[in-house]
């Protein structure tokens, strides 16, 4: 048909009906109908069709760098995408952390995490899902309906957001073992005999040792004196341990002799850098034997030496053994943290 015939023919047509609106849609509506066959039809001639889609998609991504193949708990084979930082300011704030930290259960925790993160988090997915999508057209030489290819990715792809998790935070753990002393006073008695804390009665306990050992202990410094002083005011660990004395015993002893006289609950101190996926999780914590630990308190901004030497780990029960969990750099109206008391250099928090 030649074109001077065609638009006699449109003319006839479009004048042969009142409603020239109603005709147009029609048409419009036929255009989109014969695009969409079109592209039905060139995907059936490279063999993809509405019944294999997701397997194509599926072989696509297994074959991808882009993605990884990953087994998700309770939700079989999934791929994910790892979250990139856009720039190196792309964490986590300390009292985002607090925040977070704050929630009773592990689900809590995850739930707080998420509804902080959520606003970046969809742009991202949105971004990375039609990235996908492009390259999976391009590859197989398909042409994508409506939205098809990126609902499948939808379903099959995860997103690992652990770059958020693995930033690390000095966090103070405030011990109370076993729940046992929350209210009590702490005196500073070098005896033991005259100290109302049970939890170093309990530290002791967890370290093998007993109230008899730690006077036996006091015995033997006393005695030593002379051969284990580094100075006048310090003692030198290396000659207690050569002599059969306790490090350990010993600096709890030094913890003691300088504290103060606490009338409020006060309790042992683990200073500990730890990433931030571990203290969501996990209900247990480990304080291994090269972390600080001693006494402080946060409520009247005053502490002892930090310095109580472990002879073994000591294992945490969220829920029974830690009182408080601190985030140094966080905004609190009516307590104390460590390093705003102390000023200890950042490599004291230890991992």
């Amino acid at each position: 048909m030649k074109s001077n015939e065609i638009v006699r023919d449109l003319h006839i047509y479009f004048n042969d009906i009142e409603d020239l609106d109603k005709k147009e849609n029609e048409i419009n509506s036929f255009i989109t109908i014969l695009e969409d066959f079109k592209k039905e039809v060139h995907n059936e001639k490279i063999g993809i069709t509405e019944d294999n889609l997701e397997e194509k998609v599926t072989e696509w991504l297994k074959n991808s760098y882009l993605v990884k193949n990953k087994v998700v708990e309770n939700k079989g084979n999934y791929f994910y995408i790892k979250y990139e930082k856009q720039d190196y300011q792309d964490v986590l704030s300390e009292n985002d952390v607090l925040k977070i930290l704050e929630g009773k259960t592990k689900e809590e925790r995850y739930d707080i995490f998420w509804e902080i993160i959520s606003e970046y988090m969809q742009e991202y997915e949105f971004y990375e899902i039609n990235y996908l999508a492009n390259e999976i057209c391009n590859d197989l030489g398909y042409i994508e309906h409506d939205t098809e290819i990126e609902d499948i990715l939808t379903n099959l792809i995860v997103f690992d957001y652990d770059t958020y998790l693995e930033e690390d935070y000095n966090i103070n753990l405030i011990i109370d073992f076993n729940n046992q002393d929350s209210e009590s006073d702490f005196n500073n008695s070098y005896n033991l005999e005259n100290c109302k804390n049970n939890n170093l009665y309990t530290l002791l306990q967890k370290q093998g040792y007993t109230k008899k050992d730690y006077e036996n202990n006091l015995k033997f410094l006393e005695e030593n004196k002379d051969k284990i002083m580094k100075d006048k005011y310090n003692y030198d660990y290396s000659k207690i341990e050569n002599l059969g004395g306790s490090v350990f015993l010993t600096t709890v002893f030094e913890e003691i002799k300088n504290n103060i006289n606490y009338d409020y609950f006060t309790s042992l101190v683990v200073l500990k850098k730890i990433s931030l996926k571990e203290l969501i999780e996990n209900e247990n914590f480990t304080i291994n034997t090269k972390n600080d630990i001693g006494l402080f308190n946060w409520v009247y901004g005053c502490g002892s030496l930090l310095d109580i030497k472990l002879e073994k780990p000591i294992i945490l029960n969220r829920d029974k053994d830690i009182f408080k969990i601190q985030v140094e750099n966080a905004s609190y109206s009516n307590e104390y943290t460590v390093n705003q008391v102390c000023g200890l250099l950042n490599n004291c928090w230890k991992y």
